[in-house]
């Protein structure tokens, strides 16, 4: 007889299969994908494992994960069996999706309901976006109000800080084996402690934090703008991928002072100790530095219109910065090279484009960046302007 517990992922992609299903199938758990790409979910039933590559500069290791079996997110009847029984969830589809696969949880749960099933079931919510296990809970609610008593006892919306870096295989690559995923061996999930109902996972890479605005923000204002701004000074310097223009020593100079700026703010507004996030500084500029991942600039800059809003990466880590009292330089001229970014077939950058053509960029840093309201930003604006002004005439 099987004893092994069942984790349920909703999603097979980097994140599923190239983070959660390692960790949880690694710690003892059966674990079943829940994806709408019928291929895929054929492939895994018909293997019953998939080849992981984890990599570094000095070596690839790869393991077989597994066991593991899918089923098809379309066939509501079933994935109404699996959340039934299921002992763990996860949801890792990205945050556009998230109201796609609300109707299915909720019928889902409505189902567990149904089966008399009322044991707590914890959902890790591993999608960038803070407060994405608030927004989902919302979602389903929405859609099925009488499961409101559950959703507040006995499902726990669990948020998390995705930090391994997974980056997207060729088309090539994924012809030859579309099962293969290849990612850093970094495995830290820093979760959120208050979001369980249930007992914690044994699964060692997970670390309950409270209050977990800090573990939020830590990967939005320094690893998710770090990675950015090697991103957008690499496409303006002619770099392909993240780990070429990181190993220029001017840029990685540039991105570690920029990173620094954001990590003081932290460490005054949550009482961390500076070192703690200096040494996570020095271990995301290696990690970016890793060749072998491929991760390229035009992937990791994709989509500058989200990443420039209020609360994003880059004007929310400058607001950030300026509202614990720091001089916050090299953001701005992040921010301006930001702008500058218009890689090919990149739709949100012609739109940045447009609207700077069509509004003017300093109504656009005002009502898309949210650098207004008071006086001290409204001289971040002003520099970041002339920034950007700069570049045009390189």
């Amino acid at each position: 007889m099987n004893n092994r517990p069942l984790m349920a992922v909703f999603g097979a992609g980097n994140i599923g299969r190239g983070f959660i299903g390692q960790i949880f199938s690694q710690s003892g758990y059966d674990v079943v994908f829940i994806d709408a790409v019928e291929s895929l979910v054929n492939e895994l039933n018909a293997k019953g494992y998939y080849p992981l590559e984890l990599v570094t500069n000095d070596e690839t290791i790869t393991y077989e994960i597994g066991p593991v079996s899918a089923c098809l997110a379309q066939n509501q009847e079933q994935v109404n069996q699996i959340i039934s029984k299921a002992d763990a969830m996860a949801t890792a589809v990205g945050v556009p999706v998230l109201p796609k696969i609300a109707p299915g949880l909720a019928a889902a749960f409505a189902a567990r309901k149904a089966s008399g099933n009322n044991s707590e079931l914890d959902i890790l919510v591993c999608e960038n976006k803070l407060g994405a296990g608030d927004y989902l809970r919302s979602l389903i609610l929405e859609i099925n109000p009488d499961l409101k008593m559950m959703l507040e006892n006995k499902i726990g919306f669990v948020e998390t800080s995705i930090g391994r870096m997974v980056p997207v295989l060729s088309e090539q690559e994924r012809r030859d084996n579309p099962l293969l995923v290849r990612s850093e061996p970094y495995s830290e999930l820093p979760v959120d402690a208050s979001g369980f109902r249930g007992a914690v996972p044994a699964v060692s890479n997970l670390k309950p934090f409270t209050p977990f605005d800090f573990y939020h923000e830590r990967k939005l204002f320094i690893h998710n703008m770090g990675h950015a701004v090697t991103a957008y000074l690499g496409y303006l310097a002619g770099a392909t991928t993240i780990a070429e223009a990181i190993n220029r020593p001017e840029l990685r100079l540039f991105v570690e002072k920029t990173m620094r700026q954001t990590a003081q703010a932290l460490s005054e507004h949550y009482g961390v100790e500076y070192n703690q996030l200096e040494d996570h500084v020095q271990d995301l500029l290696s990690r970016f530095a890793n060749i072998r991942l491929g991760d390229t600039v035009s992937r990791v800059g994709r989509d500058p219109l989200r990443k420039l809003d209020t609360q994003d990466r880059l004007a929310g880590a400058l607001r950030f910065t300026v509202e614990q009292g720091k001089q916050p330089y090299h953001l701005a001229l992040a921010m301006a090279a930001a702008l500058k970014f218009d890689a090919e077939g990149d739709p949100t950058a012609a739109q940045v484009r447009d609207r700077i053509s069509e509004e003017g960029l300093d109504y656009f840093l005002q009502n898309h960046c949210g650098l207004s309201g008071n006086g001290q930003l409204d001289s971040w604006r002003d520099l970041i302007t002339a920034q950007y002004d700069f570049l045009n005439t390189i």
